[in-house]
């Protein structure tokens, strides 16, 4: 087979936006990269964001007879489905899922439209308790739906890759077949991570310096225990640089405020990895708490691979 066919047989595919701030849309980069796609190989949630209503409404007949799998399904099984439908009208003979949504509608596909397509799924982690860690976000019905969801698409799907040992270990407690496992752990192109940092100078003020969170800003991440260690450390001279966003952020702001080291936290939300891998290569160092919540536990953090890569000491 040649280089062309192979990167025609498969596509890559998200219900998440891509590209995003984030762990899994890194992996998904990296794996593209490798596999030699162009962003168009990535089926997400950005991808039908950005189709015109002609073409969408052409996709939606095409994929009419998944109707059978709208009944009794939740918000996001409906989004997952309107975005597997393209599956309907592609040539690849394999999709390689990156959530369990994308997993369970591409199976829905796969059993209505396209019995030839393989389904493969790359777990990074439990989406029902993440959602749980949510706080409000989602509701209990659809946090039920998940974790039902999660278990019958471990059961439908043709093979399951486990970013490390723990995720292996979730999914045999929620019933996936240990045949079907195979665990390739979460890894950085070493090279790249090192350019994209020596790309852009960034440096401290004369007389400070900084250490870095790149977290998203949820339970388990832990960032307000770095934000209690900074304000113990004392030293007004160290600014702690919080790159990530989420739920947790107004409460965090809250905490930070009422320390004496309130003026030496900055929340700059989001970071894309053209800045954010400058400000790792200038930090003192780089923090990646983690607390369990809820059972989850973190998987191998690409953050801290990525600081590992870069030379920057990691806690």
């Amino acid at each position: 087979m040649t280089d062309a066919l192979e990167k025609k047989a498969v596509l890559l595919f998200t219900t998440f936006q891509y590209p995003h701030v984030g762990g899994v849309s890194s992996h998904i980069d990296q794996l593209a990269r490798v596999l030699g796609f162009d962003p168009a190989r990535v089926l997400s949630a950005s991808q039908r964001d950005r189709m015109d209503d002609g073409r969408w409404g052409t996709i939606r007949a095409a994929g009419s007879r998944l109707l059978f799998a709208l009944r009794g399904a939740t918000r996001l099984e409906r989004e997952a489905l309107s975005i597997a439908r393209v599956l309907t009208r592609s040539s690849c003979r394999i999709v390689h899922c990156h959530d369990v949504l994308a997993a369970w509608a591409a199976v829905q596909v796969r059993d209505s439209e396209r019995p030839e397509l393989r389904v493969v799924v790359t777990v990074h982690g439990p989406n029902s308790r993440h959602m749980r860690e949510e706080g409000d976000v989602f509701s209990a019905h659809e946090i039920a739906s998940m974790e039902r969801r999660e278990r019958e698409t471990w059961g439908r799907v043709d093979r399951i890759i486990a970013v490390d040992s723990t995720q292996a270990a979730i999914l045999r407690e929620q019933g996936a077949d240990s045949w079907k496992i195979d665990i390739i752990p979460n890894a950085v192109d070493v090279t790249r991570t090192e350019q994209i940092g020596k790309a852009l100078q960034v440096h401290a003020a004369p007389g400070r310096s900084w250490v870095c969170v790149p977290r998203r800003l949820v339970p388990k991440n832990g960032v307000d225990v770095t934000i209690e260690a900074h304000e113990r450390l004392g030293d007004p001279s160290i600014d702690l640089l919080i790159c990530g966003d989420g739920p947790l952020r107004g409460h965090l702001e809250r905490k930070a405020a009422r320390g004496s080291q309130r003026d030496a936290v900055h929340f700059l939300g989001s970071v894309a990895q053209a800045l954010l891998f400058p400000i790792i290569v200038e930090s003192r160092a780089v923090l990646v708490p983690s607390v369990p919540v809820y059972g989850i536990v973190e998987a191998t953090s690409l953050s801290a691979l990525e600081t590992m890569a870069l030379a920057r000491p990691v806690i």
